[in-house]
């Protein structure tokens, strides 16, 4: 049992940390573990389908959403804090003008609003990676959000239903620092659950 609870933690620390996992732990320690520790990944949603489909679209010359697109789309940033391996890849980004694009679809058109973009920890994740890897200052990067409305249409399949609504918002080293703490406060309560999760399956 030991070998067995060391071998899983072990391929559970060597798993760099990312912005899934830490949304994953608030949304359900139970499948967080499921995910991350057991590496069992439940079948994904048609809506989360579509929406990696409508994603990957931007990227072309036939984009499913006229959204603005950065110099580079899906932009790879590993850092370390501390000890701990971050990784995160953003939607669009340009390191010159420090410009970064976010894409979201949803079929509720009341999810996206301001309020909740200026609260959205994804952003302020991508802020923390990019301060701890090139010293970037989190008040320098331009930030947008764009909201891509879709629903299903009369033959049940998902499309994009309307045009895509921008919202801008900002970040600073505050927002930044308090990441920092939270993700390392976190990890050691991640560390701690799934110890003991182990354990109990005997």
């Amino acid at each position: 049992m030991k070998k067995k609870q060391k071998e899983m933690m072990k391929k559970w620390s060597m798993r760099p940390y990312s912005w899934s996992q830490h949304n994953s732990w608030d949304w359900s320690k139970t499948q967080w573990f499921d995910t991350y520790i057991l590496n069992e990944r439940g079948d994904a949603s048609h809506a989360m389908i579509f929406g990696n489909v409508v994603g990957a679209s931007i990227d072309t010359d036939a984009p499913l959403s006229a959204v603005p697109r950065q110099s580079h789309m899906e932009y790879e940033v590993r850092a370390k804090l501390g000890d701990i391996e971050l990784l995160g890849f953003f939607d669009s980004y340009d390191p010159v003008s420090k410009k970064m694009e976010e894409y979201k679809t949803s079929s509720n058109d009341t999810k996206w609003t301001q309020d909740a973009v200026e609260k959205h920890g994804q952003l302020t994740y991508y802020c923390m990676l990019l301060y701890l890897r090139d010293k970037v200052d989190p008040e320098d990067v331009s930030i947008r959000l764009h909201y891509i409305p879709v629903g299903e249409n009369q033959s049940f399949y998902m499309e994009v239903i309307g045009k895509h609504v921008t919202y801008e918002t900002r970040r600073t080293k505050k927002d930044v620092f308090e990441m920092m703490v939270e993700i390392t406060k976190r990890r050691k309560l991640m560390e701690i659950y799934a110890k003991e999760r182990i354990k109990s399956m005997g």
